[in-house]
């Protein structure tokens, strides 16, 4: 409860004043945010991650707030906001999905690693929002396929916390999907649930978002 309401203080302080550009300092850097293709949810995590209020083990342990700082994943490394989001193998394996990895890729922010595509920091997702601005287009689709993804990993990271329900990497990945398309105005319809296929349409969409072809269809 302390740590969300530092989070809306200081969101209630600066948010309107970004989003307008009133705050010289903040307006051109964080008013992206609030601009992506994305739930409101996303927009508070993304925004939170600029502003380092994102409760990490070490962000807990630098304000003497707990005694470990070790990754929830047990994989026996700092739990940073950099390897939970990206360097953690959890994370990892859900970046490696070709759809998401493919939008870092599209943004110029990837490198490879054993396990595939991955972002190569979160910093640099951050700097090169920052310089581009409010993005239009295809980069403004990806900026959101990268934010959304960035939130879910979090919030399994949670889960795993605090009562260790975790969803699956192939459930994490299918919400992610899920909800990028919803927020990109695409219909998709689930084959069990519907005589006719409804494939997404849209300036922004791929053959990766496409759900497959039923037999005879």
């Amino acid at each position: 409860m302390v740590l969300s309401s530092i989070c809306y203080r200081s969101l209630i302080a600066t948010a309107k004043g970004e989003i307008d550009g009133n705050v010289p300092s903040l307006g051109n850097q964080l008013g992206w945010i609030w601009k992506l293709k994305t739930r409101p949810r996303t927009h508070m995590f993304i925004w939170r991650v600029a502003k380092n209020l994102i409760p990490t083990a070490v962000w807990m342990v630098a304000r003497h707030l707990a005694d470990c700082s070790d990754c929830v994943w047990g994989c026996g490394t700092a739990e940073s906001l950099q390897h939970t989001l990206i360097d953690c193998e959890m994370a990892r394996s859900v970046w490696a999905d070709p759809t998401l990895s493919a939008s870092t890729e599209a943004l110029g922010l990837s490198c490879r690693m054993h396990a595939g595509v991955v972002p190569r920091t979160l910093e640099s997702f951050l700097s090169h929002a920052k310089q581009r601005g409010a993005v239009r287009g295809g980069e403004a689709f990806h900026m959101a396929v990268v934010a959304t993804t960035f939130y879910y990993i979090w919030e399994n990271r949670n889960l795993k916390k605090h009562n260790g329900a975790v969803f699956s990497k192939l459930i994490l990945i299918m919400k992610i999907k899920v909800e990028i398309a919803a927020a990109a105005g695409i219909s998709i319809s689930h084959p069990s649930t519907s005589s006719e296929e409804l494939y997404p349409s849209g300036p922004f969409v791929t053959h990766m978002w496409l759900p497959p072809q039923r037999d005879g269809s």
